[in-house]
């Protein structure tokens, strides 16, 4: 998982929020941009990996890899 310090994961959450339209409206170049948003994301939802993975056709372990940065995710 990303680094997020507890004084940044706040103004991260806002900032994914305001550019979300309160998290109903993104598109994967979000993520692209700044794979914390991903995690952003995934933890207002409240589910884990798997779960998140599930919810948009991919694995867990495609999700981790988003999130640490590892790759990134494409359009299909």
């Amino acid at each position: 998982m990303l680094n997020i310090s507890n004084d940044e994961l706040p103004r991260l959450f806002e900032k994914i929020k305001s550019n979300t339209r309160n998290f109903s409206d993104f598109t994967i170049d979000l993520f692209r941009e700044d794979p914390r948003g991903l995690l952003i994301i995934r933890l207002a939802l409240n589910l884990s990996q798997g779960e998140f993975g599930s919810f948009i056709d991919s694995s867990k372990s495609t999700v981790s890899e988003w999130e640490s940065g590892v790759r990134t995710p494409r359009k299909r």
